[in-house]
């Protein structure tokens, strides 16, 4: 629902949809009896076949619940896209676009970072650069942002050729493109620190933080 609704707000902030949703949004302008939800469901459903062809027998057969979860996804994108049209239309000012869209990466950054440090079944555009990192050895942040820089040039290629322009790819795409990849990993490293240091007994953060303590006083 998270990822469903910072989609909704990246394609209302109308300054670039997100790159794993490119495709879809222009096929949903190709097929405009198609919604963008049903467009995504069907992308998302090759993205899992191409993991399962690149992993080949190391495809867990368990990850096959990314079609569940493409189609929640993609529920929710069709459900929550009439309140996000309601939410933009109060105002049209670009700085209220920009916020629209700030709120959105953050938004898919969190989502993914919970998925990530959680070990939830990821969505398949997820996976897939996840499958990328595997096969290559790649962290997930390197493969995400070359996978998403993939994905926004098959966009430019498929909308200029059947629609004569180009459609949701703008300043907020390449953004998305190069940065949502470096959130995650942030966002990863912070909540992994902090596991680890929760994780701690109380006698070793104490021991911790005197060692801390005895540095400062040293210096």
């Amino acid at each position: 629902m998270i990822y469903g609704f910072a989609v909704c707000l990246m394609a209302k902030a109308d300054i670039g949809i997100s790159p794993i949703t490119s495709i879809a949004f222009a096929l949903y302008h190709i097929f405009p009896d198609l919604s963008l939800g049903i467009t995504q469901l069907i992308m998302n459903g090759l993205f899992v076949l191409a993991q399962a062809v690149l992993l080949g027998r190391q495809f867990e057969k368990i990850q096959y619940l990314q079609f569940a979860a493409s189609i929640l996804f993609s529920f929710f994108i069709d459900l929550t896209m009439p309140l996000v049209e309601m939410i933009a239309s109060f105002h049209d000012g670009f700085m209220f676009r920009i916020v629209l869209f700030a709120i959105s990466m953050l938004t898919m950054a969190i989502g993914l970072t919970i998925i990530l440090i959680t070990g939830l079944i990821m969505l398949p555009g997820d996976g897939i650069a996840k499958t990328i990192a595997k096969k290559l050895n790649w962290n997930f942040g390197k493969a995400k942002v070359i996978f998403d820089s993939s994905c926004v040039a098959s966009t430019c290629i498929i909308s200029l050729l059947v629609l004569h322009e180009i459609v949701g790819i703008q300043i907020g795409t390449v953004i998305a493109a190069l940065c949502l990849g470096r959130i995650v990993r942030l966002f990863s490293s912070i909540l992994k620190a902090r596991k680890i240091h929760t994780d701690l007994s109380p006698d070793q953060q104490v021991h911790d933080g005197a060692r801390v303590s005895v540095s400062k006083g040293n210096q």
